[in-house]
């Protein structure tokens, strides 16, 4: 697997893949979302992750996340093969998803080997982002895996005033720039909360480090604890300065 950003943590890494299973969908098996929420047939396996032709459901990187069901063996090219033809053709209906996907499937998924999966890709793509964030290594944690996430769906040379933001320590205007026109609403909307969670532990001169909880919400993350602002022992012209930083 790729190596980790400089300054990320493994704890963020692992919210990261937990926030992006949360949002893409966990299904381990191959599917189609033609023509429900598709029009062109789209064959899918994991964690959102695309599978063009047959040829590439049989590469060695898909194939060895599969075994065949009745013998616990390893699928084979001309297995995966097979199984991408069935899936391609098959229509997904409102409720056929785990009926004619799954349950007609010959073959299982391992689901270590689909997690370690996504989390090559989300590492590989960082690699290929096409924008510098310089200093990566001391912007939030939470920063970190909005923009992490984003660059799972668009390379961040999609969006430079967002990162433009980002690296002025602007996280209320980041917050702003990651809205994507076209994408679901909740990730969107996710992406968005990171950055202000962002903005306050910066305002507020919390740890850098602070996750959401990792046993969700993520549609979206819960907003940032802020009940120390409303201690008795915090005087009221204290809370008030510091609420008016954001």
């Amino acid at each position: 697997m790729s190596s980790l950003p400089s300054g990320m943590s493994d704890a963020t890494l692992n919210y990261l893949i937990t926030f992006t299973v949360a949002h893409e969908g966990d299904t381990p098996f191959m599917y189609n979302n033609w023509p429900l929420k598709n029009p062109n047939k789209d064959v899918t396996v994991g964690v959102g992750r695309a599978i063009d032709d047959e040829n590439m459901a049989a590469s060695a990187e898909i194939r060895s996340m599969f075994t065949v069901k009745a013998t616990g063996l390893p699928a084979s090219p001309q297995e995966m093969k097979t199984e991408f033809r069935r899936v391609y053709d098959l229509a997904r209906t409102a409720d056929n998803l785990h009926s004619d996907f799954e349950a007609k499937s010959p073959l299982k998924m391992d689901r270590g080997a689909m997690l370690r999966s996504l989390a090559d890709k989300l590492l590989n793509w960082w690699d290929q982002k096409g924008q510098s964030i310089p200093d990566f290594a001391a912007i939030p944690a939470q920063a970190q895996v909005a923009l992490m996430s984003y660059n799972y769906g668009a390379r961040l040379r999609t969006a430079p005033k967002m990162c433009a933001a980002v690296n002025s320590k602007d996280f209320t205007t980041a917050a702003k720039e990651s809205l994507v026109p076209g994408w679901d609403p909740q990730k969107n909307a996710a992406h968005n909360k990171l950055f202000m969670n962002a903005a306050m532990i910066v305002a507020f001169g919390r740890d850098v480090a602070t996750l959401p909880p990792v046993i969700g919400p993520f549609k979206p993350p819960p907003d940032l604890d802020l009940s120390f602002l409303y201690f008795p022992m915090i005087p009221l012209i204290v809370r008030q300065a510091m609420l008016t930083r954001l």
